[in-house]
């Protein structure tokens, strides 16, 4: 990311930031509240658009419409206030926004628990 700024209406967020992530690395993003860490992660996961700079992946610039696009790069985050639906499975809140479906439409549980296994396997 380089030279990331945000504003919503006059109030400006995010001024001239820069972060590097190479690849394979899990950074974590701390400061103080209101500093915009959520915000700074939402432009670079596709919630928001950046008011300015760029997103810059394998040297090449990317702007990412959603999550799940972002995803599909290995772009992910953990929300600060991530909230669990007691009514749901582990599996299902895991997933929850990013369902794994099958090419009819429904929720394919034997994917899902494919993939939380590979990534709880391979965390260091």
């Amino acid at each position: 990311m380089k030279n990331i700024s945000k504003s919503f209406g006059t109030n400006k967020v995010l001024e001239a930031i820069d972060l590097t992530i190479n690849s394979g690395e899990v950074h974590a993003l701390m400061g103080e509240n209101g500093a915009g860490k959520s915000t700074l992660m939402n432009i670079l996961t596709g919630l928001f658009p950046a008011s300015g700079g760029e997103i810059e992946i394998d040297k090449e610039d990317k702007t990412f419409k959603n999550p799940q696009e972002a995803e599909g790069f290995g772009i992910s985050f953990i929300h600060q206030e991530m909230n669990t639906w007691p009514d749901l499975t582990v599996l299902e809140n895991l997933f929850l926004g990013r369902e794994i479906k099958n090419k009819f439409g429904i929720l394919d549980t034997k994917a899902m628990r494919k993939k939380a296994t590979f990534v709880l396997n391979n965390w260091e």
